[in-house]
């Protein structure tokens, strides 16, 4: 946290080490995000490769769907790469969009956790409102997370805008529509600052709840749409072997169809 009173050079210091890390995103992410490890504890966030790609495919694409398993880690890396973005860029707007209220709430606290862990050393703008909600920053940067409804989709511009278990959500093309016009008109005055759409998901059957997420990836797959397909299997997380696959299967009772889609 910066003294309420700083020297010029400090000031210059503190400029100088924000434009790096913009550069490098990945690198500062490795550097100052912390995580919670069941076995080991919290720990330094090494991202994997498919991570690392999927990040550099964001920044440069600006809308991206993925299709994943679960547990490989993606929900993760989008809270992470949220905050590098509060924190390195004033005034900018991130909207969650989950499931429930739960989900909601368990998103933004991950993030919350990781604003909370970054050493002391690095600099972070204060956190000035924090509740299950929102998180607001002094250098005027807020993230929002709420519960899939239009209502929570309306309102001031947004610079990235995070759909989570997308497939999973039941009026997910009446928040989109709802949302994108003011995606729309932040996008023509980004002025460097990364933006863009991020839908996060399993699949969930490609009729009713699940078919918006559905046709958006696979249009996305036939080029039929602006998104970028990512596809993660759960063989890319290195930690994951043969013998974690058959227990997944075991505990799923063998279920063909849950397991597949899983």
């Amino acid at each position: 946290m910066m003294n309420d009173v700083i020297s010029e050079q400090q000031k210059k210091a503190i400029l100088e080490n924000i434009i790096e890390n913009r550069r490098n995103p990945i690198k500062w992410i490795r550097e100052n995000i912390k995580i919670r490890d069941q076995a080991k504890g919290t720990v330094s966030f090494n991202l994997y490769d498919f991570q690392e790609k999927t990040l550099n495919l964001f920044l440069a694409k600006h809308f991206i769907v993925t299709l994943k398993s679960r547990q490989v880690g993606m929900s993760t890396l989008v809270q992470a790469f949220c905050i590098w973005s509060a924190i390195h860029y004033s005034n900018y707007n991130i909207q969650i969009i989950s499931a429930g209220n739960r989900q909601a709430t368990n998103f933004l606290a991950k993030m919350r956790e990781m604003y909370e862990l970054i050493p002391t050393d690095q600099f972070k703008p204060e956190l000035l409102t924090d509740n299950k909600q929102t998180m607001t920053f002094s250098n005027g940067s807020k993230i929002v997370a709420l519960p899939a409804t239009r209502k929570a989709a309306l309102g001031e511009s947004i610079n990235m805008l995070i759909i989570d278990e997308a497939a999973f959500i039941d009026n997910v093309s009446a928040v989109y529509q709802a949302a994108f016009p003011t995606l729309s008109r932040a996008f023509k005055s980004m002025k460097g600052k990364p933006f863009g759409i991020f839908v996060i998901s399993t699949p969930n059957g490609t009729s009713g709840t699940g078919e918006w997420y559905y046709k958006l990836y696979t249009n996305a797959v036939s080029q039929q749409n602006k998104f970028v397909p990512v596809r993660i299997h759960w063989s890319e997380v290195p930690e994951y072997d043969d013998d974690w696959y058959y227990d997944q299967c075991a505990q799923s009772n063998w279920d063909y169809r849950i397991i597949m889609a899983e």
